[in-house]
């Protein structure tokens, strides 16, 4: 049996959920209200039904988009900052197209767009520059799509600076004297970043692929990592 749901403050896209399923409901939410002298004033308007779609529409997003970044099988942090420009720009969106015809809609989306900007700046640190560089999917190629060459360089730098830091140690090993060993030289093994970032980039995230694909390519590179 089809039911209405309680919206709850602390629980994230509860409200997106409890709109769904009134839009599902809304032929029986009408009749039951329109029957009951005492709850008619709880009716809707057209007007009121149609804002709610719209809403709807823009809090879906969100619900997509919060089970794929509280995921607990597969690293979710290299996702923090690709999850947040998707939702800045699908608010920016809705700004615009709402600015006309529902102003209200369009203000409330502004405050959303702000207050997701404040999270998003506190995303950009060297911790998400390093895991989002670092998902075999997205290197640093995600913000050239993005066209952000800005933050681009800026997240090569909080890289670079973060691997130059923890990168292991190179370490000679002693040789003995062998005549061989002075006229050739053994190949120095390249800087594991560096090969890392110019190899070839996995699938986009937003393909079918599983985000447990980032998972299955580090334990293939592990021994060349050690």
């Amino acid at each position: 049996m089809s039911i209405l749901k309680e919206n709850q403050a602390n629980l994230w896209n509860s409200t997106y959920y409890m709109i769904a399923r009134a839009l599902v409901v809304k032929q029986a939410y009408n009749r039951t209200l329109h029957g009951i002298p005492k709850l008619q004033k709880f009716e809707l308007t057209d007007d009121e039904w149609q804002c709610l779609q719209k809403i709807s529409e823009l809090l879906f997003e969100f619900a997509r988009l919060t089970p794929l970044i509280s995921g607990e099988s597969y690293p979710t942090m290299n996702l923090v900052i690709t999850a947040y420009n998707r939702l800045l720009n699908v608010l920016e969106a809705h700004i615009e197209a709402w600015n006309d015809n529902w102003p209200e809609l369009s203000a409330a989306a502004k405050v959303g767009w702000v207050k997701l900007q404040g999270y998003y700046c506190k995303a950009t640190g060297h911790v998400y520059a390093v895991a989002t560089a670092m998902d075999p999917r997205l290197k640093y190629e995600w913000w050239e799509t993005e066209n952000w060459d800005e933050y681009r360089s800026e997240a090569i730098e909080l890289v670079n600076t973060t691997w130059d830091k923890y990168k292991p140690a190179f370490v000679p090993v002693q040789q003995a004297y062998d005549p061989d060993a002075l006229i050739q030289r053994r190949p120095g093994r390249a800087d594991q970043l560096a090969r890392y970032i110019n190899a070839y980039t996995l699938d986009d995230p937003t393909s079918g692929h599983s985000n447990t694909i980032v998972l299955d390519y580090w334990r293939g590179e592990v021994n060349d990592w050690n």
